[in-house]
């Protein structure tokens, strides 16, 4: 989940060439908390400077009442 499209076709590519599945690329945290609901992924690299995602704690407490996902801040 990144605002900048370059780097998130990057990390797709990166992810997916070490045998990694993507399921969602994101461009800000609203998409990003509807596309961890839906998906239910095991890991999600999120950036904390997303301007509306500023409000989640960065120990991932917001996101833990959400799905058991692990969330790592970038």
């Amino acid at each position: 989940m990144d605002d900048h499209a370059d780097f998130r076709a990057h990390a797709v590519q990166l992810l997916e060439a070490a045998g990694y599945e993507v399921v969602g690329s994101c461009p800000d945290g609203r998409s990003a908390l509807a596309a961890i609901v839906a998906l239910r992924p095991d890991l999600v690299l999120l950036d904390v400077q997303l301007p509306d995602i500023r409000r989640v704690p960065r120990d991932g407490a917001g996101w833990r009442s959400l799905t058991p996902t692990r969330v790592f801040f970038a």
